[in-house]
């Protein structure tokens, strides 16, 4: 059916279809604007509608709200009005960027009614049909102010640290923070002390009671558990073993911190070394000790002295009252044979006040630092002989047995022929004194290529337990009771550090003692040469 074969009347029809399909569809748009228009009203995020002058056209309730103007007032407002921190220019480049873009998402600050500025988060579309903006706009200041407050909590944070770790590189020590299970969160300067790095000790490699001695641990790890258990704040010393393999003293200042529901948070401290002071306090003990045995040691030889002085007075008065009284009787007697007798006990006492005299000289030589030692070639051998003959006839009329033991024909000496021979006359004037029975012997044998061992052996009463470490001492008598000065041991023992040797003794209550003088030598085969003598 062609146009010019439509009636009025079905043209008419037809427009009325179309009229009710428009009105339809015009109802439908206006209830769908209706709809968007409520929502937009009454949604909690802020809405308004711009025209590509800057001009505000339209805004919801919300945004009325949150800028503090009346939708009234905002109606005849600009956006720049409102802006805070962009300036017109600033704002024009945003409308141009979104007339190219179409949409746009962005920060910015908004200027309430009151002046208050508040940060705002935009979230603009372009309309073109419409040739105006539509933008959603949330208050995102709480937000903005806690990312701020975290990034100024954060900027702190790394001040502190900062200043903390500037600090803790300024102290001559180890700081640390650390768990029970002795692993760390913070350790500096760890280097200083152990030779390890603080990098070491954080990645696990090393831990601290790896380096505590083993003699050490238990004390460590038994006040460890009572910092586990309650806030405790102590100093406690021990030692280490650190990279380098040696051994160091430290003073660790300690704190058990805990938090509020009474669980450990932390153990932190500081450590130091102190393996200078400890080795001062060391030689400030001994030389403690030192003072205290050199006062002790005063004051006995003060005792000594003493008693030393009185028995003189009592040893030296005795001969001389003998030798005064028996001087008187043979001018009174006339029998030959008595006066004899008489002869040999003046002869006998005037020995002992001279051995008196010798030792009191001796000593003070010693003493004085002047005794002299006289180097000779000599035979030991004639030496001993003549020992031998000078005691044969005491230890006979003793009933004791006198033995000389000479493991070669000769052995020549280039030494102090007479110092040797007073250390052998005191050591077997000594053994006559306490052996009531049995045998004495003396004389020496050769120790290697380079030493010459003397030895003095009896079978006496020996010597008492508590009085062996004093026994060289100057003053030291086995029996008050007994004559004699005390000084023969303590002069023996000088002569023979003076001539390069050592002096010891084994001695067996009850049993006997024997004396050993060791001499350094120096053999040669050569008999005609200073080279063939033993040379000390």
């Amino acid at each position: 059916m062609s146009f010019q074969e439509i009636t009025k009347e079905e043209l008419q029809i037809k427009l009325a279809e179309l009229q009710d399909q428009y009105d339809s569809l015009k109802q439908k748009n206006e209830d769908k604007t209706d709809f968007y228009k409520s929502v937009l009203a009454t949604s909690p995020t802020g809405f308004i509608e711009i025209s590509l002058q800057g001009d505000i056209l339209s805004s919801n309730a919300a945004f009325a709200e949150l800028i503090g103007y009346t939708q009234e007032e905002l109606s005849s407002m600009k956006i720049s009005d409102i802006e805070a921190q962009e300036t017109q220019d600033e704002i024009q480049q945003h409308i141009d960027l979104l007339l190219a873009t179409k949409h746009a998402r962005f920060e910015t600050k908004h200027r309430r009614k009151d002046g208050t500025i508040i940060d705002v988060e935009v979230k603009t579309q372009y309309l073109p049909d419409y040739k105006k903006f539509i933008s959603f706009i949330s208050n995102i200041t709480n937000e903005i102010n806690a990312k701020e407050e975290i990034i100024k909590a954060k900027q702190e944070a790394e001040i502190k640290e900062l200043k903390y770790r500037k600090l803790t590189e300024n102290i001559p020590g180890m700081v640390y923070k650390g768990r029970r299970d002795w692993t760390y969160d913070i350790i500096s300067n760890s280097e200083v002390i152990c030779g390890y790095t603080a990098q070491e000790f954080l990645d696990g490699k090393i831990s601290w009671i790896d380096l505590i001695l083993p003699d050490d641990i238990e004390y460590v790890l038994s006040h460890a558990q009572r910092f586990f258990k309650a806030p405790l704040s102590e100093v406690h010393e021990y030692r280490i073993r650190t990279k380098d393999n040696s051994i160091r003293y430290i003073a660790d200042h300690l704190s058990s911190v805990f938090n509020e529901e009474g669980k450990l948070e932390s153990i932190e401290g500081i450590v130091f070394d102190i393996t200078e002071r400890k080795r001062d306090e060391q030689l400030l003990q001994e030389r403690n000790e030192e003072l205290r045995a050199a006062k002790e040691k005063a004051e006995e030889s003060d005792r000594l002295k003493s008693a030393f002085l009185a028995n003189m007075s009592h040893d030296i008065r005795t001969p001389l009252n003998s030798i005064v009284g028996f001087s008187q009787l043979i001018a009174e007697e006339n029998s030959s044979a008595q006066l004899k007798n008489y002869a040999d006990i003046i002869q006998s006492q005037n020995s002992l006040l001279l051995k008196l005299v010798d030792d009191i000289m001796d000593l003070a030589k010693i003493e004085a630092g002047v005794i002299k030692i006289q180097q000779s070639k000599f035979n030991i051998h004639l030496s001993l002989n003549k020992l031998e003959s000078i005691f044969k006839e005491q230890c006979k009329k003793q009933n004791i047995q006198l033995c000389l033991s000479k493991p070669q024909d000769d052995l020549f000496l280039y030494s102090d022929e007479q110092r040797i021979e007073q250390v052998f006359f005191n050591l077997i004037t000594n053994a006559l004194k306490f052996t009531k029975e049995g045998e004495i012997c003396f004389g020496y044998e050769l120790n290697g290529d380079d030493k010459l061992r003397c030895f003095v052996k009896d079978t006496g009463i020996g010597i008492p337990k508590d009085k062996q470490q004093k026994i060289f001492d100057r003053f030291t008598k086995l029996d008050e009771f007994m004559q004699g000065t005390g000084l023969g041991l303590s002069i023996v023992k000088n002569i023979v550090e003076l001539l390069g040797g050592k002096i010891w003794f084994i001695s067996t209550p009850e049993k006997g003692t024997t004396f050993f003088f060791e001499l350094p030598l120096h053999q040669s085969e050569e008999k005609d040469s200073v080279e063939e003598f033993f040379q000390i």
